[in-house]
């Protein structure tokens, strides 16, 4: 009854087992289909069996690539799963009791490797041919340098960032007094991994309009982790606090509603960001911080 549920699909194998589908496999598949019917939370869109492996006389690695939709969404999300069977029991976790090993972690730090290297190599080839629109270089985002300055930096950062508060400062005190250079600043709060950056991304905005200066390196130097959890907490009232407190300002929440940063993120699209700091040099994205780097003879570490 359960396979009517949640329907007989995804039994193809991937081409990575350049085989047809067993049996065995497919009373795999469907064991792993009705287990997943049966969370509450998430609805089997489609699954594969990506990868077997035999480990010996009994054991056999099966990863699965699945798709689950979170029930009330419509996001889709794509995740893998491995699980280990001798034909009559299966399990998440194996460990070669000899060496203490566990399979599932040398199978996963593998794939994980792998997978890293395949996002790497095409990351690069994005990369290699990116070339950033100038309509990006503009007064209302330059923080440092002149319009017309030859070398153009443009940074892409969350202002509650770990990374950035070591880099980001560095790099506009190093070409701070270089006429040859200009500093692009957008930003681009990570709300999922910070959620109250975008209310701190606002405040900022809000103290620039009102003629504050050096705003976006203030608030990276004077490093907001030290004063309330960026990652976990959630009350923007605490936020806004701590940006008061640091700027010795009374900007309320109802202050920032009008506050629009909509326009900064869309160069998120452009670049295709996979994090922050993001580092451009002269509309490169590629080795960036290399070219950074020996175009101020490496006097710069990032």
């Amino acid at each position: 009854m359960y396979l009517k549920k949640i329907g007989l699909i995804g039994l193809i194998l991937t081409s990575s087992l350049c085989a047809k589908t067993t049996d065995f496999d497919n009373k795999i598949i469907q064991t792993e289909q009705h287990m997943i019917s049966e969370n509450p939370n998430f609805t089997l869109k489609r699954i594969s069996i990506a990868n077997k492996k035999v480990i010996d006389s009994r054991w056999t690695q099966y990863r699965f690539d699945l798709k689950l939709q979170r029930k009330g969404s419509k996001e889709i999300i794509s995740t893998n799963m491995l699980i280990f069977t001798d034909g009559e029991y299966q399990t998440n976790t194996l460990m070669n009791i000899k060496t203490g090993q566990r399979l599932d972690a040398i199978a996963n730090n593998a794939y994980n490797k792998a997978r890293r290297a395949k996002e790497r190599a095409k990351r690069n080839v994005f990369e290699k041919s990116f070339k950033l629109n100038p309509k990006y270089y503009n007064k209302e985002h330059l923080i440092q340098g002149n319009m017309d300055a030859k070398n153009k930096i443009v940074i892409v950062s969350d202002p509650l960032c770990i990374a950035c508060i070591h880099s980001v400062p560095r790099i506009l005190d190093e070409v701070k007094n270089k006429k040859d250079y200009a500093v692009f600043y957008y930003q681009f709060p990570l709300a999922g991994l910070h959620p109250t950056s975008p209310t701190i991304a606002k405040a900022i905005e809000y103290l620039k309009q009102k003629g504050g200066k050096n705003i976006e390196q203030r608030v990276l130097m004077a490093n907001f982790d030290n004063k309330y959890d960026v990652y976990k907490t959630r009350d923007n009232h605490v936020a806004l606090e701590v940006f008061n407190q640091t700027f010795n300002t009374k900007i309320k929440l109802s202050d920032l509603k009008d506050i629009n940063i909509s326009e900064d993120m869309k160069i998120g699209k452009d670049i295709r960001l996979n994090g922050t700091p993001t580092i451009l040099f002269n509309g490169s994205l590629f080795q960036a911080r290399e070219k950074l780097q020996k175009s101020l003879q490496n006097s710069l570490y990032l």
